[in-house]
């Protein structure tokens, strides 16, 4: 049995005596062919207790094709469909794809490892029978490897915090100088020239772990057989060649801009229940904005502690086109009693690819008067006030002391929080106030204050303004405000 290296050719087979055949063509033949009527199958055997690679290319017109996984086990048989693998369109390491439409073409393939295997192609005509051939022997020994190359190549961009899967295949030549091709990933050893930037996955082989912004470079090695043949002992001998490979990781942050919907005077500022565009753009590691290499599908996007009974909404991910993407965002709640920043994460929480905004209360505000008067803080009123009470006490109240920054419009001031109200919280109702409500911290649920939607209220207000920050940001006039934590 010859058992080196197979190419088949579906014409002008004849058999031989034992049942087996060799296969020949006269000029223009083609080995394989598939039409309504005929299928080309390829049936390879593994005759030894081994594993087997096998390097397999199939060519329709001037298209190669190739098969860079295959590997049988021990004494197993395999059958491949060539129209099976006409039809997926699945292309291979190359971008290859077989013609769509070919009918015609060829098949070849030698055996990686030193062990015995067999082929035969089966080229089935429905109603008429079958025709077949073996392999006929043209290279005494397996393929001999020369070198690798990693993709994606040369390069390839990422996000910190998100991971790429990279692929190491070996280059093999056959006695004849064609080149055949096997993926080594999992046989390689890799590694990262800056695990600042880049690690490898010590779990998954090829596997590029992105860490900060910055390139490095990625590195597979790999050793393979070169064989020849040894005439005076009539036998294949093999060295050992040592091959590496690499291409680039280029780590981009990114750059967050609010395109639409923002809040006045405050770039990373939102108002609670408005949507606003959010607009993302990639930042090569040479600071390029956008980095228009960067295209990627899918990728994680997420508003933190997100609350959609609410109102929030947000998109789970986003596609990057030519470095950019955006995303439709609805933020209602601030992140705290006293804090009233949110997080947006894409792709990783890493450094360069989280954006901090400020969500900002859109409230009635009313004047806080009574100069003179004693708050729920122990803060005695003065003429000309600069603070504010917002609709929250306790004891010790922890809102005491605390910033607010109100904004009416340009016109703007940071100043306390000195007492409680307008209106809330308020226990017995009375002539003045009433309103019987707990603790209101509005800003951590609806953003909407208990007294603009309940009628025991005159205003609606959901802030008051100390006499000085009433005529400063409203000008003495009742109105709306926004108001956020700074």
């Amino acid at each position: 049995m010859l058992t080196r290296q197979g190419i088949w050719w579906w014409t002008h087979i004849w058999p031989r005596p034992g049942g087996e055949g060799d296969g020949w063509s006269g000029s223009g033949a083609n080995p394989w062919h598939l039409d309504a009527t005929t299928d080309s199958v390829l049936f390879l055997t593994n005759e030894s207790n081994q594993p087997a690679r096998v390097g397999l290319s199939i060519t329709a017109e001037n298209v190669h094709y190739y098969l860079t996984s295959l590997e049988l086990a021990p004494y197993e048989t395999r059958a491949i469909d060539i129209r099976q693998l006409r039809d997926a369109q699945v292309a291979d390491f190359k971008g290859n794809v077989i013609p769509a439409n070919a009918t015609d073409g060829s098949v070849n393939w030698v055996r990686i490892d030193d062990v015995p295997m067999s082929g035969r192609l089966l080229v089935i005509r429905r109603g008429q029978g079958t025709v077949s051939s073996y392999d006929c022997c043209s290279c005494v020994c397996p393929l001999s490897f020369t070198t690798v190359t990693v993709t994606p190549s040369p390069s390839f961009d990422t996000l910190a915090g998100g991971t790429t899967a990279c692929t190491c295949t070996a280059e093999y030549y056959s006695c004849n100088s064609t080149p055949y091709y096997y993926d080594e990933t999992v046989g390689a050893s890799w590694g990262s020239s800056d695990t600042s930037v880049a690690t490898m996955d010590g779990s998954v082989n090829g596997q590029v772990d992105a860490v900060a912004a910055g390139s490095a470079t990625i590195q597979a090695a790999y050793s393979g057989d070169q064989w020849y043949y040894y005439s005076p002992q009539a036998r294949c001998v093999s060295n050992l060649i040592h091959a590496t490979g690499s291409n680039t990781a280029n780590v981009d942050s990114l750059v967050f801009t609010i395109t639409s919907g923002g809040a006045p005077n405050d770039p990373n500022g939102v108002v609670a229940r408005q949507p606003f565009n959010l607009k993302i753009q990639a930042k090569s590691p040479t600071g390029v904005v956008p980095d228009t290499g960067f295209n990627d599908a899918n990728v994680s996007f997420s508003l933190q502690n997100i609350n959609t009974s609410v109102g929030e909404s947000a998109p789970s991910s986003v596609n990057f086109s030519s470095g950019s993407t955006s995303a439709s965002v609805t933020a209602v709640q601030a992140s705290g009693l006293t804090n009233s920043t949110r997080t947006i994460v894409v792709s990783a929480n890493a450094t360069g690819t989280v954006f901090f905004f400020q969500v900002y209360m859109n409230v009635f505000a009313t004047d806080e008067g009574n100069v003179g008067g004693k708050t729920a803080c122990g803060y005695i009123i003065p003429a000309n006030a600069q603070i504010v009470a917002l609709p929250y006490s306790g004891n010790p109240d922890p809102l005491c002391g605390v910033q607010v920054l109100v904004e009416n419009g340009t016109a703007q001031q940071q100043v306390p929080v000195e007492d409680a109200g307008p209106w809330c919280p308020h226990s017995v109702a009375t002539t003045s106030n009433p309103c019987v409500c707990a603790n209101d911290n509005c800003w951590q649920g609806t953003a909407v204050p208990y007294a603009a939607t309940n009628p025991c209220s005159s205003n609606g207000a959901g802030i008051d303004l100390g006499d000085g920050t009433y005529s400063t940001v409203r000008g003495g006039t009742n109105g709306p405000v926004d108001w956020k934590f700074p």
